[in-house]
């Protein structure tokens, strides 16, 4: 489990920042320590709650980075973790940008083999679909 929140802490020679800050490899991590996943989330111009990513958080420190630049207004992106085989929790729901710097939202994870989910979810209709570039980085625990 997770625990509690808040979770965005990281090592800081991994993540300058536990929120806001440019994350980088941490220092004598070689290329095969590092995976990168990148891709784009198409958020709809709707209200509902919509399922950005999925994935499986193993035995990595992880850092989840969505650019929210074209998001036009208040947006809550929420973090689950899988409790069992079918039901979540939630972990964290900050709003864009309310809760956040600058446009990048930043989530950092301490990887322990459970499954999680990140939706985003507009305060109003955005006006028009959003791309939003993600990119994901784990860092294999020695």
């Amino acid at each position: 489990m997770f625990g509690d929140k808040p979770i965005k802490i990281f090592p800081t020679e991994f993540h300058r920042d536990p929120v806001q800050g440019h994350g980088g490899a941490a220092a004598g991590a070689s290329a095969q320590d590092i995976t990168l996943a990148s891709g784009t989330y198409t958020h709809p111009n709707d209200t509902v709650e919509n399922e950005a990513i999925e994935f499986l958080a193993n035995d990595e420190n992880i850092e989840i980075t969505f650019d929210c630049t074209l998001l036009a207004g208040n947006t809550t992106i929420r973090l689950y973790e899988k409790t069992d085989s079918i039901n979540y929790r939630l972990v964290d729901d900050p709003i864009y940008p309310t809760d956040f710097d600058g446009a990048n939202v930043i989530f950092a994870l301490n990887g322990k083999g459970e499954d999680m989910r990140i939706t985003f979810q507009s305060g109003a209709p955005e006006g028009a679909t959003r791309d939003i570039p993600h990119v994901r980085v784990e860092l294999l625990r020695e």
